[in-house]
């Protein structure tokens, strides 16, 4: 089971997954920074870190849905989602390869987008 939120005042759009263990994995916090090839080259993965701002909007934000007592996080993390600059997934053979395709950039949708994305490629 999952909750996805709409846009709300924190600017955060929730999802909120709830695991078996009792803990309750939240994303969609908002306030991304959109960078370059470049940017993300120079990036290195230990610098990628969560928005202490950010985060606190998320606990607010879940705080407003819930009744679960304490809504304070206690793991934060951040990541790197593939979107190109346009938006679009990329999709289809990779140059110069045989049987090597690309399926990539679907930002947070990968996950659901997978099984038509299999589909749609071969």
């Amino acid at each position: 089971a999952a909750l996805f939120c709409a846009g709300d005042a924190n600017d955060c759009h929730l999802e909120v997954y709830p695991r078996p263990n009792g803990d309750v994995y939240i994303c969609g916090i908002g306030g991304n920074d959109y960078l370059n090839a470049g940017q993300i080259k120079e990036l290195a993965p230990q610098d990628v870190k969560a928005n202490p701002d950010r985060v606190t909007a998320a606990e607010a934000s879940f705080g407003d849905l819930c009744s679960m007592g304490d809504c304070k996080v206690d793991i934060a993390q951040a990541c790197l989602r593939p979107c190109p600059p346009d938006a679009l997934p990329m999709l289809g053979r990779m140059p110069k390869c045989s049987n090597a395709f690309l399926a990539t950039g679907h930002n947070c949708w990968g996950i659901l987008w997978a099984p038509v994305t299999g589909l749609a490629i071969t």
